[in-house]
Parts: C-alpha cells; structure tokens; sequence
C-alpha cells in the first residue's frame, strides 16, 4: 500500500486497532478505511501479519534512549510505522527532526518523507 491508503487506514483507526486487526486476520475491519478493499485488505494481512505479534508496541531495551529523546508521541509515530511494515532506521530517520505536536501529524509528515524517498 502506498502512504495515501495508510494514511486513510490511520484516520478511521488507532495504531493498536490496526495491529489487532492485522494480528487476528480482520478482514471486515481494515475494509472500513477508505481506499481498502477486500483484495488489499487481505494482501495486507497476508504480508504483516506475521510481523505483528503481542510485543509488537514494546520498545526493546536497545531503543530506551528513543524514549528519553524523543516525546510519546513520537514513540507512538514510530510504533505506528514500523506497524505498517517500515524499519526502525527507515522510522527513525523519517521522525527526526521533526515537531509537530500529535502522533497523527508525525505519522503524515514521516509518511511524506518516506514516500518522497523512495521517488
């Protein structure tokens, strides 16, 4: 999927709606956001879903000086995007930098990053 459907899968639902979905195989649900059909819905369970597990909004240790630097929000933001199938380096270096003040707008703005470069 690309970030316009990404960014309308995170306008109808939460970080940790979209990983229970996605976890549980929830067809029906990810078919609410605009742009997300039955085929893709489960195209993108059939390639995220093993990637999500409980832990999945756990930061490891390794990652415990992100949390001091950064805001909750942008843990959150971060979170969110490695959800939807980016690296943590790829998150990361979409997310510095920035200050917007919302998870929701960090999540848009790194979506816009990551997607001008892979242009």
């Amino acid at each position: 999927i690309g970030p316009k459907v990404a960014l309308g899968m995170l306008s109808v639902h939460s970080v940790h709606q979209l990983a229970a979905a996605i976890a549980t195989g929830d067809r029906q649900t990810l078919c609410r956001a605009p742009g997300v059909g039955k085929k893709t819905a489960e195209r993108i369970i059939l390639e995220l879903q093993d990637k999500i597990d409980k832990d999945v909004f756990q930061l490891p240790d390794a990652r415990a000086g992100i949390s001091n630097r950064w805001t909750n929000e942008h843990v959150e933001a971060l979170e969110a995007l490695q959800t939807l199938g980016y690296s943590a380096i790829e998150a990361e270096r979409a997310l510095t930098g920035l200050k917007e003040k919302d998870s929701s707008s960090l999540i848009r703005v790194a979506l816009k990053n990551l997607s001008n470069h892979k242009k």
